[in-house]
């Protein structure tokens, strides 16, 4: 690539910087309701975990002269480290007419977009494998489902498993969890469930929603997650959740900070994800759009989360 070209690829493009911003993962992604993005000012650094602290009945009175007392946030020793991810959406001339000499916003944004499907995927990955792991959460937080207790098992109970893995929460953490994040085959079972459909009776309601379960379980969100992934293109698609369900308490949007109790946060580099300016590139005829992001998934509270494995039968 010339110098001009390396020059010229620098350059933030701010319109379609603006579209991997706004990039829609309500469509298929799941993991930012456990994890949402806040951003962090540096590529590493210490993850501040929480725990009681928030929760204890200080003395904030001060006599006249006395010394003012203080407090502040826990950093922990663990340390994060932002995941550098780059990769270029690319428009072969081939596509456009002979009228055109570069890719109209539609087939930019296209692109670009192509790129943080990608990379979004491999971040719900992430994201999955960090909250679905044992060891990452308090003890007494996991629950090992099996036999009647399966959620598509018609003698099951949810209610009950999900009422106790709440008050465990709310004893731990002193909040109410409010986000239940339920891998799909737990998402079908509860929608089939006898226990659910006889509450649901007399509404009227063809089919169980998810925010019917919200309100049947007593917990602001319920989402299910849906995304797949394959490591080769001649594999067979996998559920990225596996048969997990995740319980738990996550900051309200409009407190989000990495300073702010939540059971995780995905730390995000000021100003990313952005896209930068495109650039032809001779060797495949093809203009090129690269777009940057770094970020990383971090459990920062393993009281505030409840793991439920194998919620039904994996079909």
């Amino acid at each position: 690539m010339s110098q001009t070209l390396l020059r010229q690829a620098r350059v933030v493009d701010t319109i379609l910087s603006k579209v991997v911003l706004g990039y829609d993962l309500n469509d298929e992604f799941t993991g930012h309701h456990l994890f949402p993005d806040v951003p962090v000012p540096a590529m590493g650094g210490k993850i501040i975990k929480f725990g009681k602290e928030a929760f204890v009945i200080r003395n904030t009175k001060r006599a006249p002269g006395e010394t003012v007392r203080s407090i502040g946030f826990s950093y922990s020793d663990d340390s994060y480290a932002l995941e550098n991810r780059l990769l270029e959406g690319k428009v072969p001339e081939e596509l456009l007419t002979e009228m055109q000499k570069l890719p109209n916003i539609k087939a930019q944004t296209e692109a670009v977009n192509l790129i943080m499907n990608s990379m979004r995927r491999e971040g719900e990955y992430d994201k999955a494998q960090l909250a679905t792991t044992i060891s990452h959460y308090a003890s007494d937080h996991t629950q090992a489902l099996s036999g009647t207790d399966m959620w598509d098992n018609p003698a099951s109970n949810p209610e009950e498993a999900i009422s106790d893995a709440k008050a465990k929460i709310r004893k731990s953490t002193g909040r109410y969890p409010n986000v239940l994040h339920l891998d799909i085959y737990a998402y079908e079972a509860l929608k089939r469930h006898p226990k659910i459909k006889e509450h649901f009776r007399y509404t009227g309601k063809d089919s169980i929603s998810l925010d019917m379960l919200a309100t049947y379980f007593d917990v602001e969100k319920v989402v299910a997650a849906k995304a797949l992934y394959t490591p080769d293109a001649e594999s067979e698609f996998t559920e990225i959740w596996g048969n997990n369900t995740v319980l738990a308490y996550v900051a309200p949007p409009n407190l989000r900070s990495m300073r702010v109790p939540s059971f995780g946060y995905t730390y995000v580099l000021q100003g990313l994800p952005k896209v930068e300016k495109g650039y032809f590139e001779h060797s495949d005829r093809s203009w090129h759009y690269p777009v940057l992001m770094a970020d990383a998934a971090v459990l920062t509270s393993n009281h505030a989360g409840f793991l439920f494995t194998n919620t039904a039968e994996i079909k």
